[in-house]
């Protein structure tokens, strides 16, 4: 099996995450690719909402949406949401497995600084999406150690798309100020923020 995986805050998820997961999935034949809400990053961030909603709006999101599913791993396991244990923990799940780790090609310069990088990239094929604005290159340099092979990989799995300019800080901007958000976020997703009463000022 060839499973994807885009974690994130997803706070809250959008139309570009929605487009992320897909093109992954059709560039690399995915046969699932798992949305994973984190529950604790690990950078503790004052404007997200509880995990619970998160996960319910990422439910939403991918109703209808073959080969897409919400996953409430990172919820389930106490202390912090690292990708290193998350990916563990599912090759535990689907021994045998080919782990596929979605992200934007924005938090590329980030990667090398995760916790256990080079165990990430052990573990799983990274799939950097691109997104609005310049692109972002791997810099050797950046990943002491790790086989050319290894390396080279990280660029030939990249995935290109119509690059979708949404962010959820403007989302949740939108809201505290009481505009429409149903542009962009999935169906239903909307309906669901103005229900639970997320990001609106306290």
């Amino acid at each position: 099996m060839r499973l994807g995986i885009l974690g994130g805050t997803f706070n809250p998820v959008h139309i570009g995450h929605i487009a992320m997961a897909e093109a992954a999935r059709r560039a690399h034949g995915l046969d699932r690719v798992l949305l994973v809400p984190s529950a604790r990053p690990p950078h503790k961030r004052d404007d997200l909402a509880p995990p619970e909603n998160r996960l319910e709006m990422v439910r939403i999101a991918v109703r209808g949406r073959p080969g897409l599913e919400a996953s409430s791993i990172e919820l389930d396991r106490p202390g912090t949401s690292y990708t290193v244990d998350t990916l563990e923990a599912l090759a535990r799940l689907h021994p045998g497995a080919e782990l596929f780790f979605i992200l934007g090609e924005d938090s590329i310069p980030e990667l090398p600084g995760w916790h256990e990088a080079r165990r990430i990239l052990d573990l799983a094929r990274i799939v950097a999406v691109n997104r609005p604005g310049s692109r972002a290159k791997f810099r050797k340099e950046d990943f002491p150690g790790v086989p050319e092979a290894v390396f080279e990989r990280l660029e030939s799995d990249r995935v290109t798309m119509p690059p979708v300019a949404v962010e959820s800080r403007a989302i949740r901007d939108a809201v505290a100020r009481g505009e429409s958000i149903e542009a962009l976020v999935p169906p239903g997703v909307a309906d669901y923020v103005q229900k639970s009463g997320l990001y609106r000022p306290v």
